[in-house]
């Protein structure tokens, strides 16, 4: 044996003879030892770890044995060396709990050296010694590329979101390691927000279903249908006239004509500001409903800059009246009425 002072302390042998003496006269040598010396001395180098428990305290030992030679390259014998640290059964246990609670939470928790290659993996340890961005989506992996390159440059972490080839989602968080200057490694926390994503998805949805009933409503309220008396409708038409309320106001004025059994149609267009191409192709259209449906249609509210308009238009509706003010039509229509003697619930054309 040829020993450093602390084999000879570590192992309590400053009252013994060691150097050089045999080995297994200094101390017994183990069964399974002697095969390693063996091996050793074949040519091998072999290493390993023993852990002992001491009290409160655990002994972990880690050690390496090999050859050494002569100047004509034969093995002349074999060099032992261990190295000891010490640690805690509570920290044992510690470690052994939080082993169990990486393994148990559904998140994704990766270690990865400086160069990106995967050494410690919670819920897939088959990918252990692969490259990380290997087993990136193709839809992925310029986000990982870009985000490792700023974990680099940045000493906070870098936050992302990706969408894997399931269609799955993950919040990305990755912090680079850092000991001094250098980067040692990189830590990975991928958390699956597939869910969140798709309760979001289902709010917006729900949301736009929501403005699209309550725009319906508005359009239902801003072209009201209003019975003024049996036979009577009455139908004010306020600002300016899209494609959707113009489709409005026909689905309504049928609805209420065949609700209200209705034989006169009073439009009012004092609301409306000017007359154009647009809005004269839906009144069109609502008159010519009306006359399908049997009933009669009054035209009212218009003024005299109104008038002119159609006139250049050339704007002709046959058996359509129009009138300046909704009162005089509101009188036309009971005269109507009157005159041919109809009753709302004979349900005759008119002529």
């Amino acid at each position: 044996l040829e020993t450093t002072d602390r084999y000879i302390r570590f192992f309590k042998l400053e009252d013994k003879a060691v150097v050089g003496q045999p080995a297994d006269l200094v101390m017994p040598v183990p069964a399974e030892w002697q095969e390693i010396h063996a091996r050793a001395q074949a040519g091998e180098t072999l290493t390993g770890q023993v852990r002992q428990q001491d009290g409160d305290y655990v002994l972990v030992n880690d050690w390496f044995v090999c050859p050494w030679y002569r100047p004509d390259d034969s093995i002349g014998g074999i060099i032992t060396c261990a190295t000891t640290s010490t640690t805690t059964l509570l920290a044992e246990i510690a470690a052994g709990r939080m082993q169990i609670v990486l393994q148990e939470t559904p998140d994704f928790i990766i270690y990865l050296s400086a160069d990106g290659v995967i050494e410690y993996h919670n819920h897939q340890p088959d990918r252990i010694g692969g490259d990380w961005l290997s087993y990136a989506s193709p839809l992925n992996l310029a986000q990982h590329e870009q985000a490792l390159q700023q974990a680099r440059q940045r000493d906070e972490s870098v936050r992302y979101e990706v969408q894997d080839d399931d269609g799955r989602f993950y919040h990305i968080r990755l912090t680079a390691v850092r000991h001094g200057e250098s980067i040692t490694g990189f830590v990975v926390h991928a958390v699956d927000i597939t869910a969140q994503r798709q309760a979001e998805a289902e709010r917006q949805q729900h949301q736009a279903r929501l403005i699209e009933a309550g725009q319906r409503a508005l359009r239902d309220l801003s072209t009201p249908i209003i019975p003024v008396m049996p036979g009577i409708l009455i139908v004010p038409l306020i600002g300016q006239i899209d494609d959707n309320r113009g489709q409005a106001l026909v689905r309504q004025l049928l609805a209420g004509l065949t609700q209200h059994r209705a034989r006169v149609v009073i439009l009012d267009i004092t609301g409306v500001p000017a007359i154009d191409r647009h809005i004269v192709y839906y009144l069109h259209r609502v008159i010519q409903s009306a006359r399908l449906k049997g009933t009669h249609t009054i035209l009212t509210g218009i003024a005299p800059a109104i008038a002119e308009t159609m006139i250049e238009m050339n704007i002709g509706w046959q058996q359509v009246e129009t009138l300046a003010e909704l009162q005089q039509g509101l009188q036309a229509a009971q005269r109507f009425l009157r005159h041919t003697n109809l009753h709302p619930d004979a349900g005759s054309d008119s002529p």
